[in-house]
Order: C-alpha cells, then sequence, then structure tokens
C-alpha cells in the first residue's frame, strides 16, 4: 500500500488506537479518471461497476422479485430508529425526534403500480433504484396490505442531520427515490410541501430583529429572470446558493453554479452574469451579517466551546469543527454552515409540531410531510403549505 501511495495512485490516513480508527485509503481522482475516463454517461452504462466482496461464509444470493416480497411480508414490520445516546447526544433534541418518529404511521407502497412505472421506463438506472427500494423493503420487513393491486405497508427508520434538524430514511428507502417513481407507487396519501419555505423564514427572521426584508426582492423568480436575463428554470440554483452562502457570490470554476451557468450560458455570459449578480445582492449580504451577528450572540459556552441551539433543540459547535481533533471552524464556512442551521431548524419545527398534534401522517420530506388525512387546520403563524401530489385507492 506504501508503494501505492508513493506512486500517487491512492492517499492513505494513519490510524490511531487512541481514537480507534483503522487506516484507510481513498484512491486518487487523476487514476480514477484514467482510468473510466471523463464522460458519466458511458460509465453509468458500463456492466461491470458492480462488484461485492465476499467469502465463503457470506456468500451473495440473487433474488427475485416475488422471493423479495415474500422474505419481507414473513419479518413483518420493525423500525430501526438511530435514537442512541451516541447517534444523538443533546437530550432535548432527541426526545423530540424520537416522539415525532413514534407518531408516524407505516407507509402504504403499491408495488404493482412500481413495475408498472419501470416497465414504461425500463433504464438500468431505474432497475437499479428499485432492486435497492425492494432489497431495503426485504431487510426492514412489510405488512401485506391487499393483494390486487399488490400493496404492502412498511415502517421507514430515521436518523437526523449533522446540523439543521431534518430527518433523513435510513437505507434506500421511499425517501431516496427518484421523485416520479416515489409518486407512482404510493398506494394512497397527500404529499404537503411548506409553501417557500427558505424565503419566508428568513423574511421572518430579518424582521423579527428589526431589519427590513426589502433586501430580499432579489430572490423573486421574476426579478431574477428581469435583471440577470437567464430562464426560470435556473432561478432555484441561484436562490439557494445565495442564501446558504450568506450572500457571497464566487466566480470560482469549482462552484456549482457557475458550472451550471458555464454548461447554459458559455463562459463569457456565465462571468458577466455572476458578476452582476454580485453587485445586486450587496444589500442581501450584509443584512444576512447582521443576522448571523445576532444568531451568534445568541451562543452558550461549555467545556466544547460555544454552541447555537436552533428550533428544535440542536445545538450547533461554531467554535469546534472537530471538537476531538480541537480542530477549528474557518469563519465564513461556519457562518454559512449556522445560517443553514438556523433556518432548517426552524422549518423541521413547523414539520414536528405538525406531526406530533395529528394522526394519519406516514412519512416526513425534507420539507413537508406525507399524510392520510387531508390538511385542514395548519395554523402556523407565517409558514403555509400547498399539496404537491395526491393518492387515492
Amino acid at each position: 500500500m506504501e508503494a501505492l501511495a508513493s506512486a500517487g495512485i491512492i492517499k492513505l490516513t494513519g490510524y490511531s488506537n487512541a481514537r480507534r480508527s483503522c487506516r484507510e485509503y481513498s484512491i486518487s481522482q487523476r487514476f480514477l479518471r484514467k482510468l473510466f475516463g471523463n464522460n458519466r454517461e458511458a460509465y453509468l452504462s458500463r456492466q461491470d461497476r458492480y462488484h461485492y466482496l465476499t467469502d465463503i461464509f457470506t456468500k451473495r444470493k440473487s433474488y427475485s422479485f416475488d422471493e423479495l416480497i415474500g422474505i419481507a411480508i414473513d419479518r413483518g414490520q420493525r423500525a430501526k430508529h438511530k435514537q442512541s445516546k451516541r447517534d444523538i447526544p443533546n437530550v432535548a433534541f432527541r426526545e423530540r425526534v424520537v416522539r415525532v418518529w413514534n407518531s408516524l404511521e407505516p407507509l402504504e407502497i403499491n408495488l404493482d403500480a412500481l413495475l408498472d412505472y419501470y416497465n414504461e421506463n425500463p433504464t438500468k438506472k431505474n432497475k437499479i433504484f428499485i432492486f435497492n427500494f425492494l432489497s431495503r423493503l426485504a431487510e426492514t420487513g412489510v405488512n401485506l396490505v391487499k393483494e390486487s393491486p399488490l400493496t404492502v405497508s412498511y415502517r421507514q427508520s430515521y436518523k437526523t442531520a449533522y446540523m439543521g434538524g431534518r430527518s433523513f430514511e435510513i437505507g434506500t428507502g421511499f425517501q431516496s427515490l427518484p421523485s416520479g417513481m416515489k409518486w407512482a407507487c404510493l398506494a394512497r396519501g397527500h404529499n404537503y410541501d411548506i409553501k417557500g419555505c427558505q424565503l419566508e423564514i428568513l423574511r421572518h427572521e430579518l424582521l423579527s430583529i428589526g431589519i427590513s426584508a426589502k433586501s430580499l426582492e432579489v430572490l423573486e423568480t421574476q426579478y431574477i429572470c428581469r435583471l440577470l436575463r437567464v430562464a426560470e428554470e435556473l432561478v432555484k440554483q441561484f436562490r439557494f446558493s445565495s442564501v446558504f452562502n450568506a450572500g457571497f457570490v464566487t466566480l470560482s470554476f469549482k462552484s456549482s453554479t457557475r458550472r451550471l451557468l458555464n454548461r447554459e450560458l458559455g463562459k463569457t455570459e456565465a462571468k458577466r452574469v455572476l458578476e452582476r449578480w454580485k453587485h445586486l445582492l450587496e444589500p442581501l449580504r450584509q443584512d444576512l451579517a447582521l443576522l448571523l451577528d445576532h444568531y451568534e450572540g445568541k451562543a452558550k459556552t461549555n467545556r466544547y466551546g460555544k454552541c447555537v441551539t436552533n428550533a428544535v433543540g440542536q445545538p450547533f459547535n461554531i467554535t469546534y469543527k472537530d471538537m476531538v481533533a480541537r480542530k477549528r471552524w474557518k469563519l465564513d464556512v461556519m457562518r454559512r454552515k449556522l445560517l443553514s442551521h438556523m433556518l432548517q431548524g426552524l422549518e423541521s419545527q413547523a414539520v414536528y409540531d405538525y406531526v406530533i398534534s395529528h394522526k394519519g401522517v406516514c412519512a416526513l420530506e425534507h420539507d413537508g410531510f406525507v399524510t392520510y388525512e387531508e390538511v385542514i387546520d395548519w395554523c402556523h403563524p407565517y409558514l403555509l403549505i400547498k399539496i404537491k401530489h395526491c393518492k387515492y385507492y
């Protein structure tokens, strides 16, 4: 391995008995590009991409669709959330999310509709998604709801994000499916999203500390289209990157926004658009800096450093990126992470409060939820919801 490392093929990291960490290695991007080239589409079409490392005791067996579903039904439903003290050290936050997860109903999946979707869209990528999803159902177990169409229900297992308070499904379950496949196989339920979530939360946060929300006008769809002369499809990327970069704009070719614009508009026009955008965002950048100063002022100091707690009770250490290694944050990176942590905390609070107080919710989405009952009593003070998908038997 040392010879491979000296040749520049892999990079080694040292092991530590104190931290109980093994020696690890990663393959260099330069070497991978020589092996597979830069054409991602050609790479994904290769037949030899998936290999399993097995031994004589754990030979991997291939299962048919019927066998996978049979295994899943035999096991019955069981959810295994990441809810230990090690997974979620903060007591208040842990108790809150566990209460939310335990309030969820089993999610019903129409497996016949899932196969129909694949027959209409028979791509290799969709085949992998379906196989991984069915494998997840076989692992967690399901209950049979009805045989025609073949419908099963399963309980999702969740974990929390490192910051922001969101809940993500463990493994390759329903939440990981592509949008079209996801809503095609949902047996029944209403999918609600929070309308204009990040903008509305940010507007309320600025007003709450006495700052005018006028600077947010630059994030409106029509404003961006008119002044920057870009298509409406690109607006979401502008808005997202502007908010979560705390109003800073980079012209670096490594930026995802720059790469997108280069592809859509060409390098010269992309540079013009970003320079114009950087100038327009200056008032917003100043307002966000004041908001972040306000958040930092609420930090509490303990032996681990300064911590800021968001609306769902999840703390974020603004002193150390890695407390064990005593590695500190870079200031600009920390402030961007802090803004994301606080805004997503308010978003998660709105969703969690509804789930705890209402029956029938069966799945959590990134900025919304799926429920068997139509929502008629949403009462958040400033956030509104909109229905995105609806399925009945």
